[in-house]
């Protein structure tokens, strides 16, 4: 399968970082919770304070813990006992995914679907957990979040190369080939890979490249398993849960 003439400008994924130009970044709220989080007890009302010094991750926030955690109740003490109710672990996890969201919430890209992007990739996230629950190699959170964050790679991807993104996408409608493997051939490197350097740098986190990357190949191989078990139209019907309403997308 021929390469691409840019080749020689795109060698490995970062290098579509200096092309996109600026690209979403997290709000430093993740990064400071995160401290917070390695402290022996678990200070909630600071990491809600935190929290609720962001007023997009504070909006959101809520809504994605009760799709991430749909048997949490919130009670009359609000954020702080929400907190309290999850371990380190799980609040990390949802504030990732709030940052995420909160930070893509304005993203438009021409010619390239924002809603039914996160409408995939929420959906994804739903089988992912429902699928990790069937096995005790993968905790079911962490499942939802590479379910949420498989695909995020092609956002940079069309931000970065568009034109070239398209045409790996056509040749895998075309050829019936895995587009994960036409973009390797096309471009030496594929999706997961971009979507590891585009959260790594959106978090400002060197240490965590290899940890994100295995993240977003987990992402992957999870999509994949969704997509053969065919499992959407029960759980995502039973669910009823739409991007909007879990603060992905403004509604």
């Amino acid at each position: 399968m021929p390469v691409y003439k840019c080749r020689t400008l795109i060698s490995t994924p970062r290098d579509l970082l200096r092309i996109a130009g600026r690209v979403p970044r997290l709000s430093p709220v993740y990064s400071r919770v995160k401290l917070l989080l390695n402290r022996r007890e678990l200070p909630c009302r600071r990491i809600a304070r935190e929290i609720l010094g962001d007023a997009a991750i504070a909006a959101r926030l809520p809504r994605i813990a009760r799709v991430m955690y749909p048997a949490l109740e919130q009670g009359p003490g609000g954020l702080p006992d929400l907190l309290a109710l999850l371990d380190a672990a799980r609040i990390k996890d949802l504030v990732l995914v709030t940052a995420i969201a909160a930070a893509y919430r304005n993203l438009e890209l021409p010619d390239y679907g924002m809603r039914r992007y996160w409408r995939l990739a929420t959906r994804r996230a739903l089988l992912a957990r429902l699928i990790a629950l069937e096995t005790p190699h993968v905790e079911p959170t962490r499942a939802f979040v590479a379910g949420l964050v498989a695909d995020v790679g092609h956002l940079l991807l069309q931000m970065a190369i568009p034109a070239q993104a398209e045409d790996a996408r056509n040749r895998a409608a075309q050829s019936g080939l895995p587009l994960a493997e036409v973009e390797a051939a096309l471009l030496g490197f594929d999706y997961a890979q971009a979507g590891a350097v585009l959260l790594q740098g959106a978090a400002d986190e060197a240490a965590g490249e290899a940890q994100i990357f295995s993240l977003a190949r987990l992402g992957q191989v999870l999509a994949v398993l969704a997509e053969r078990e065919q499992a959407e139209r029960a759980q995502v019907g039973e669910a009823g849960v739409r991007p909007e309403d879990a603060g992905f997308t403004r509604s």
